[in-house]
């Protein structure tokens, strides 16, 4: 039996309620552990993986992303960089990227290529980092089931995120929402 696999895209205490946190973030948060800690144990699940942004605190200032985002963030080590804690436990594994989108958990995933019939993705940012790796392993795996939980990501604005959903969409990505999967989830407006 094929497997899926979930991935949770930067989903760190500086995304939620640090330095780039939200209100839709920190909701969104909540959720998304809720849902993760509803799959972790499902017969159809292979596992939960996390990518963590990971920045260094002598370098981001000079980096292209520092240089358009002055906002020191996720500097490794720091408490803004450690995943938010209902997350850590629910996780197998632990991907450090250094900008929006991992090669490695690219390739990680495409390695598995016979084991998955789906990813899901859910975190933060929709329009940056999410989008990112997302596209990444549609062009891996073209033929590969990718679906990114809507109401589990957050970003900038909600104009950036509709846009990012609808480019997803084209790139034949599902967009859908988790509903029923998740029955306890927070039902607060953002």
């Amino acid at each position: 039996m094929k497997k899926k696999l979930y991935v949770a895209i930067d989903v760190q205490n500086d995304f939620v309620t640090g330095c780039l946190g939200s209100h839709w973030a920190d909701v969104t948060s909540k959720n998304i552990i809720k849902y993760l800690a509803s799959v972790k144990d499902k017969e159809d699940t292979y596992g939960i993986w996390a990518t963590q942004d990971t920045h260094d605190t002598d370098t981001y200032g000079t980096s292209l992303e520092g240089i358009r985002l002055p906002v020191p963030h996720c500097l490794n080590g720091s408490k803004g960089w450690e995943l938010i804690d209902g997350l850590k436990p629910l996780v197998d594994k632990v991907i450090s990227k250094p900008t929006f989108m991992s090669a490695e958990l690219g390739t990680a995933i495409a390695e598995l290529k016979d084991e998955l019939d789906e990813v899901i993705f859910v975190g933060f940012c929709t329009s940056i980092c999410v989008v990112s790796n997302v596209l990444l392993t549609r062009g891996l795996l073209p033929d590969m089931k990718l679906t990114v939980k809507s109401n589990l990501c957050a970003d900038v604005s909600e104009e950036a995120h509709k846009a990012t959903l609808l480019v997803m969409n084209n790139c034949q990505v599902d967009t859908d929402v988790a509903v029923g999967e998740c029955e306890d989830c927070v039902e607060e407006e953002v």
